[in-house]
C-alpha cells in the first residue's frame, strides 16, 4: 500500500490504517516482516496513525476507527456491524460524469456488477444508456459507448447473461477484444486492446476508457460494485459501534499490575490478567533481567530474598544473588502453582488483548547490557510478526541509551524517567524536545511547575512517582 500524505491528514489520531493484503504479506520473512513493522511505528510517530494488517485486528474486540483502501473488507466490517463510509473517493456516477467528451468507456463484470446499484443509482445509469440493475446478481456484462456530450452516451454493444460473453469490434482505431464471466460464469474480466490486456480483473466493474486526443490515451479502473460504489483505492473509514479514545479497560496510565494474592513482584500471567480483568489495568511495567543464558525474563531482580517473597525454593548450587539458567527459571512456580514468564509469554498475553501496553524496567544503563537486552527482546517479538512492538514503551534512564535502542527498533513511543540521570531540567528539556519523547517521570524533590510547564509545551506528559497520598496527589494536579 502505498501511503498518501493528504489521506493521512485525513484520518483521526489513535485510529488505524490497514496496509498490504495478506497475499503480500504472507510472503514476508522475518527481517521484511521487522522492516514493515518499523516504518508502520515510524508513521505513528508522524501522524498518530497505528498501520496494522487486516489479519492483526481483532474486529470484535477493536475499539479504534480503522481506514482502508481495499473494498474486499467492506463485508467483514458490516459483518462486525462497523458503520463503513467514504473519507475520500470517486464515485462510479461522478466518474461516468466527467469523462471527456468523444472518448470511448469499456466495461467488464467479474463476479458480480449489481449489488448496489439501488433504483435511484439504477435510474441515473439509465440516462447513460446502462441497462444494468439489481435483478442481474452475479450476471456477466458488457457495456461499450462512445461519449456524445457531458450526460449522453452513444452505446455501441451492451449484454447481460448468465454464461460468458464477448464482443469484438474497434475504438479509437484499436482492435477490442472484451470479455465477461460472472460469478455464474468463469468469474473473470478482459479488455484487451490492440492484444494488451488493460482490465484490472477485479470483482464488480472493470471499467477502462480510451481517449485518442489525451496523451495519457488508456487509463483503467474498478468499482467493486459488489460492496460499494466508489473506486477500489478510495479512503474508506470504518467505525465500530463503540468508539472511545481510551482503552476498553480504562484505568490511569502506567498501572503496574504485578500483585497477586497480597504479594509484589508476582511476574506470571495470573498477575497479569487479575489487574487487567478485575482492576482495568492496560498498562504494565515490566520489569526484565537477563537470566545466565542471556534470554530475557520478567524478574524484579536475582537477589535472594525474591525467593522467599514469591514462595520458590532456590536450586542447589546456585550462587547467591546470581541470575538463573532458562531452565531453572522456568521450573520454579510462583507461589507453588503459577509459571514465571518470558519475553514471549508477555507478547502472548499482548496479543490476546489488543488494548494492553508494556513499559519496560530494563534497571540498567550500561549500553553494552542495554544493547543486549533490547535485542533479546525484538528477536522474542518474531514469533509475532514484530507487530506487538507497536504497544511496546521503553523507559530510558539517560539521553544515550536513546540511540541504542533505536538502532535496534524505533518504538513508538518512550518514557524518560529521570531517577537515574544526573542531567540538569535544560538538557532533559533539549533532549525530549529533540527526540519528541512522549512521556517523562520524575520524583517529587525535583518537579516544579516551571519545569512542567516546559515540557507540557514539547507535547511530553510529566508523571510524578510514587504519590500514595490523595491530598498530595491533588496538590500536585493544582501545581499543573
Amino acid at each position: 500500500m502505498k501511503l498518501n500524505i493528504n489521506d493521512m491528514s485525513l484520518m483521526e489520531k489513535e485510529s488505524l490504517m490497514l496496509a498490504l493484503p495478506s497475499h503480500e504479506t504472507s510472503k514476508f520473512n522475518k527481517r521484511e516482516w521487522k522492516t514493515f513493522m518499523a516504518h508502520s511505528s515510524k508513521i505513528y510517530r508522524q501522524y498518530g496513525i497505528t498501520i496494522q494488517t487486516f489479519e492483526s485486528v481483532n474486529l470484535s474486540n477493536n475499539n479504534k476507527i480503522i481506514y482502508f483502501k481495499s473494498s474486499n473488507y467492506i463485508p467483514y466490517f458490516r459483518q462486525h456491524k462497523y458503520q463503513v463510509s467514504v473519507e475520500k473517493g470517486m464515485h462510479f456516477i461522478d466518474f461516468l460524469r466527467n469523462m471527456k467528451p468523444s472518448s470511448y468507456v469499456v466495461i467488464s463484470v467479474k463476479d458480480d456488477g449489481s449489488q448496489q446499484l439501488t433504483n435511484e443509482i439504477v435510474n441515473e445509469l439509465t440516462d447513460f444508456g446502462i441497462n444494468l440493475n439489481s435483478q442481474h446478481l452475479q450476471y456477466s456484462y458488457i457495456f461499450v459507448a462512445h461519449k456524445m456530450g457531458p450526460a449522453s452516451f452513444e452505446v455501441i454493444h451492451e449484454k447481460f447473461a448468465l454464461e460468458d460473453i464477448e464482443w469484438e469490434g474497434v475504438l479509437g482505431g484499436r482492435e477490442a477484444v472484451i470479455r465477461s464471466g460472472g460469478a455464474l460464469g468463469s468469474n473473470s474480466s478482459s479488455i484487451s486492446l490492440d492484444e494488451e490486456e488493460w482490465s484490472l480483473n477485479q470483482r464488480g466493474i472493470n471499467l477502462v476508457t480510451i481517449d485518442p486526443s489525451s496523451v495519457k490515451e488508456i487509463e483503467t479502473i474498478n468499482f467493486d460494485t459488489f460492496t460499494t460504489l466508489f473506486a477500489q483505492g478510495s479512503l474508506f473509514k470504518a467505525t465500530p459501534p463503540i468508539v472511545n479514545d481510551t482503552p476498553i479497560h480504562s484505568s490511569a496510565e502506567g498501572q503496574v499490575g504485578w500483585e497477586l494474592h497480597g504479594v509484589i513482584y508476582a511476574d506470571c500471567t495470573g498477575a497479569m490478567e487479575n489487574s487487567y480483568s478485575k482492576r482495568g489495568h492496560i498498562a504494565f511495567e515490566v520489569e526484565l533481567e537477563l537470566n545466565s543464558d542471556d534470554e530475557l525474563v520478567a524478574r524484579h531482580d536475582w537477589d535472594f530474598y525474591l525467593y522467599m517473597v514469591l514462595g520458590q525454593n532456590p536450586p542447589k548450587g546456585i550462587e547467591k544473588d546470581k541470575p538463573l539458567s532458562y531452565e531453572q527459571f522456568r521450573i520454579l512456580k510462583i507461589l507453588g502453582r503459577f509459571s514465571p514468564i518470558s519475553m514471549v509469554d508477555l507478547f502472548q498475553f499482548l496479543a490476546d488483548h489488543p488494548d494492553v501496553f508494556l513499559v519496560t524496567d530494563t534497571k540498567h544503563t550500561e549500553l553494552d547490557i542495554v544493547r543486549k537486552q533490547f535485542s533479546k527482546l525484538v528477536e522474542a517479538a518474531a514469533s509475532f510478526n514484530y507487530s506487538v512492538l507497536m504497544r511496546v514503551i521503553p523507559q530510558l534512564y539517560s539521553a544515550e541509551m536513546y540511540p541504542v535502542i533505536e538502532d535496534i527498533f524505533p518504538f513508538t513511543k518512550y518514557v524518560y524517567a529521570l531517577y537515574q540521570t544526573t542531567d540538569s531540567d535544560e538538557q532533559v528539556l533539549d533532549f525530549v524536545k529533540k527526540n519528541k519523547i512522549q512521556n517523562v517521570t520524575t520524583y517529587p524533590e525535583r518537579y516544579s511547575c516551571t519545569f512542567g510547564a516546559e515540557l507540557k509545551k514539547y507535547g511530553a506528559r510529566l508523571f510524578i512517582l510514587t504519590l500514595n497520598e490523595t491530598a498530595t496527589a491533588r496538590k500536585y494536579i493544582r501545581m499543573n
